[in-house]
């Protein structure tokens, strides 16, 4: 695979990844936990997948 190709193919995951982030928080705040709350939580599943992700 080309280095573009990769590269696009990267970008694509990461789009995917913040938008799923960004639904997550939303549905957090829907709800009912507050800012801080949802981006704790947001920020433990950002973590949990990126570490997974390293072989965790």
């Amino acid at each position: 695979m080309s280095p573009y190709r990769r590269a696009a193919a990267q970008t694509a995951s990461l789009i995917t990844a913040a938008e799923m982030l960004h639904t997550y928080f939303s549905a957090l705040k829907a709800a009912g936990f507050t800012d801080a709350q949802a981006l704790t939580l947001v920020r433990d599943a950002q973590a949990n997948a990126l570490g997974a992700g390293e072989g965790r």
